[in-house]
Order: structure tokens, then C-alpha cells, then sequence
């Protein structure tokens, strides 16, 4: 043994048709002197949308050259008094509009923007530094073999009933699951909520003026997700209804609003339908590629943090159904349960299967007030109730469905207190002005 470290170069060699069909190149960009290789010139960008590579055969370059086209970037951005973020720089296929706009698309957090091939792909100063360049070759699809894939959905799935819970109550499970001649079919309507813990505690800081910046949001993981069935006899009747288990640590269970306790999660101690959230992910995207239609209430922030993507057309949000734009304020599910269906929900807690459940009766109501033509006028009704029980002070008009409908408080019931809890604060997120050389859109969202 030599008992020392010693530095080992290995190297492949391999013909240009060997060359693999996508590669990720690291910049490696960890001093001025390798930025100054990627810097822009004063004409042009070192990086191109096409470049070509040659692979080696018996030790001389290969004199076939492969062409490679940049699919994605990951880059750096550094702002000025600003923490430094990654964004995400993509070329989608197809995405050439007649209007002129470019393929390439800017995606910083939840915000896409879309941007052009010199902005892709320039880098004018050490604010936008690259990490990852990928690159893919045009006849890629032509390489690849994808008869491996299965074509055909498992729908099974749905009708299999999995817990992982050792100590799950019977008495406590509220779903049934779907028989065969249930399976979804395109345009099958089912009525779906979630319910979110809380993985890491949102960082702010004050100003001197006293307004609040948002440093880091919280970050919300998923723990209860129900789904219930949406017309058919057993209509409203749920068949899921899963507790989502994770190993990470929960900083907040947010029981309030969601309903979710201590041990809830936990394998060896909940009561509940516990299930792998990759379990749960694939129940979604069955419905979701089944064709099902979504009914619920602002499922479009769901689903942003489930982090699944839905076709806007297999989705109906009653919170846009019931919205009068000129109004700005869009309407709680709570507020609309009460006045339109005559029940008091969320009244110590919020629960995935009430939610649902008043979500899709709220859709059927919408139904049968156009039916009748009278939705228009009901919806104005519905507004100028509202403006009994929203404290304008306190919830400033805002296009957020969850934001805007902290004002609304119905009726006490008989064991509230008369005066409702002062409305929780609205988080804000100030955008300071963005430097000369560093565009806004490129800032971190936070």
C-alpha cells in the first residue's frame, strides 16, 4: 500500500454515432476567469443554439460530427442585497408563435416568462452565471425505443385497498372504493381537496417602514388528500381518502386548518388509511390521465403544491365560478356553503371530505341556477350578503381565493363567540426595484 492520495484521470473514448442523446454539461464556473469563457462578446454569445461535438476512434477525433441542439439551462442569478436562486431556462418544442414570440421560456419558482433566444442564452455579467447546459441531438427520438413504456393505464389501482397504518380504526374509514364498472371514464366528474402540513417555517424579516418581507415561504407537503366520486348513485361518496405518510420532520400539523394531529402520519401510531405518497401521486395521475374533471375550491393552488399538473379543461374551481371580476374579491368556500347551501363547515376544523363534498354540491347548485337563468343575479345576491360579514380593514382586495376570503365570516353559531378571531395576516411579497443590469424577471420571487 502506497498510503497516499494520488490524482486518477480516466477517459472514455468513443466513436460521434456512440455519442448518447442527451448530455448535461456542468459549466463549472467557479472563478472570473472561467465566467470570462462564457461572457457575451460584443456581437454575439459564446453559447449557441446548435453546436457540434466529434467523438475519438483509435486516438484522433472522429470526422463525423454530431449535431446537438440546447434544450435547457440552469443558471445562477445573483441580485444585489439578495440571496442568489437557480431558475430554470427552457426551449419548448413547438412553442414558435405566429405572433413571433420565442420558444425559449424563463421559469423562476412558479412564475414562467417567456424570453428570447439572446436572453436565453446570453450571459452579460457575473449576475446570470450558468451551472447546467443540456444538450439533446435533433435525431433523438429516432435512438430512442420507447415500446418498453406501458401504453395502457392501470385503473387497478383505484380498486386496491393499501394502508401501511398498523393500527388503523375501521370505524375511522370514511371511503369505499370504486367497483369495476366505477373505473373514471373521460369526463368523469370527481370532487377532490387537500389538506397540507407544514415542513419548514416561513422566514421574514421587517423593514423600517414596517412592512414584512418574505425571506423564505413556508413549505407545505402534502398529508390528507380525499376524492369522491362525482355523479352516479353514490354520488359524494368518497374513494379516497388518504393520509400521506413522510419520514421528514413536520414543524407545524396546521390542525387548525387542516385537521391533521400528531401521529396522524406516523405508520406506528395512526388511525387512518396511511399510504407512500408515490402511491398517492400515482391514484392522481390515473384520474388525471384517465380524463377525469376536477371539481373543487382553489384547486389551482392544490395542485401547485402537490406539484401535479391538471389540463386547465379537466378542471372546474368553484371558487372562479362564483367570481364577479369587476368585484376583485373572490369568495370563500365557507362563506358560499353557508349562504348557498345552508351548512356551517369549518367550524373547529377543516376536513378534506366536508370540503369536497360542499365543492361539489356548490357545482351542482351552479348547474341548476343557470339551468333556471338566475345565476347571474344570485351571484350579485351572494355579493352584496358578503359585504355584511367581511372586514374590508383587514382583507385588502387581492385576486388570492384564500387571501380574499379571510374577511368572510358567517353567522355565529350558537356555540361561537358573537365576535369572530381577528383574521390572520396576509403575507406580502415585496418586489424591491430591480438593478440596471439584473431584469426583474430573473429576481428571486421572494
Amino acid at each position: 500500500m502506497c498510503k497516499h492520495f494520488s490524482t486518477l484521470i480516466s477517459r472514455r473514448a468513443i466513436s460521434s454515432q456512440q455519442l448518447p442523446p442527451i448530455l448535461a454539461v456542468n459549466a463549472s464556473v467557479y472563478s472570473d476567469e472561467s465566467f470570462s469563457f462564457w461572457q457575451d462578446w460584443r456581437t454575439s454569445t459564446f453559447l449557441l443554439p446548435r453546436i457540434s461535438l466529434r467523438g475519438e476512434l483509435d486516438g484522433t477525433d472522429d470526422p463525423e460530427e454530431i449535431a446537438y441542439d440546447v434544450r435547457a439551462l440552469v443558471v445562477k442569478i445573483t441580485g444585489k442585497d439578495r440571496k442568489s436562486h437557480l431558475v430554470a431556462i427552457i426551449k419548448v418544442p413547438g412553442a414558435d408563435r405566429d405572433d413571433g414570440s420565442s420558444p425559449w421560456f424563463l421559469f423562476n419558482d412558479f412564475v414562467v416568462t417567456n424570453i428570447s433566444q439572446d436572453e436565453a442564452l446570453g450571459f452579460p455579467d457575473r449576475w446570470k452565471v450558468p451551472a447546467v447546459i443540456y444538450l439533446e441531438r435533433p435525431d433523438m427520438h429516432d435512438m430512442l425505443d420507447f415500446s418498453g413504456l406501458l401504453s395502457d393505464l392501470d385503473q387497478s389501482i383505484l380498486s386496491r385497498d393499501t394502508s401501511i397504518s398498523s393500527n388503523r380504526d375501521s370505524a375511522l374509514i370514511k371511503h369505499r372504493l370504486l367497483d369495476v364498472d366505477e373505473l373514471p371514464k373521460p369526463g368523469s366528474l370527481v370532487a377532490i381537496d387537500a389538506e397540507f402540513v407544514s415542513m419548514q417555517q416561513e422566514e421574514t424579516e421587517f423593514r423600517s417602514d414596517g412592512a414584512k418581507k418574505v425571506l423564505r415561504p413556508a413549505r407545505l407537503s402534502l398529508a390528507r388528500v380525499s376524492v369522491l366520486r362525482g355523479a352516479g348513485p353514490h354520488a359524494g361518496m368518497p374513494f379516497i381518502d388518504d393520509h400521506i405518510h413522510t419520514s421528514e420532520i413536520i414543524v407545524d400539523y396546521l390542525t387548525e386548518f387542516s385537521g391533521i394531529k400528531f401521529g396522524d402520519l406516523d405508520p406506528s401510531l395512526s388511525p387512518y388509511t396511511l399510504t407512500p405518497l408515490k402511491l398517492v401521486y400515482k391514484k392522481l395521475r390515473c384520474l388525471v390521465d384517465s380524463g377525469c374533471i376536477f371539481i373543487g375550491h382553489g384547486l389551482s393552488k392544490d395542485f401547485r403544491i402537490i406539484n401535479i399538473f391538471v389540463p386547465p379543461d379537466q378542471v372546474i374551481d368553484t371558487v372562479d365560478l362564483y367570481f364577479i371580476k369587476a368585484r376583485q374579491r373572490r369568495l370563500s368556500l365557507r362563506f358560499l356553503s353557508w349562504y348557498i347551501l345552508g351548512e356551517h363547515i369549518q367550524t373547529d376544523t377543516h376536513d378534506s371530505i366536508e370540503d369536497a363534498r360542499s365543492a361539489l354540491r356548490l357545482y351542482d347548485a351552479y348547474n341548476e341556477f343557470e339551468t333556471e337563468g338566475i345565476f347571474d343575479q344570485k351571484l350579485e345576491e351572494i355579493y352584496k350578503e358578503g359585504r355584511q360579514y367581511v372586514r374590508m380593514e383587514q382583507c385588502p382586495l387581492t385576486s388570492d381565493p384564500d387571501d380574499a376570503s379571510k374577511g368572510f365570516k358567517p353567522p355565529a353559531l350558537p356555540s361561537e363567540p358573537t365576535d369572530p378571531p381577528a383574521a390572520l395576516p396576509v403575507s406580502t411579497y415585496p418586489f424591491t426595484q430591480a438593478t440596471r443590469s439584473h431584469p426583474p424577471r430573473f429576481q428571486n420571487r421572494y
